[in-house]
């Protein structure tokens, strides 16, 4: 019984290493294609901000949200 559930952690890890990947995999290419294809000009003495910084800053919001409500979850 102790030997299934090693190989389970260890089935368990080689997932988690894949979907991490994937993960970072999408995040690498999602930051390509909007530094790539965003016709960013900036106007001369004014600061402003590219487009890819607004679009990943609604990312990290969203993903904020998510993990405090799953803080949430766990704990209730």
């Amino acid at each position: 019984m102790a030997a299934r559930r090693i190989e389970s952690q260890g089935e368990f890890a080689i997932l988690f290493f894949l979907v991490t990947s994937a993960i970072f995999g999408f995040a690498g290419a999602l930051a390509y294609i909007l530094i790539r294809f965003s016709r960013y000009v900036g106007v001369d003495n004014r600061l402003t901000f590219p487009p890819a910084f607004w679009i990943s800053t609604l990312l990290l919001i969203l993903g904020s949200a998510a993990l405090h409500r799953s803080v949430q979850h766990v704990r209730s």
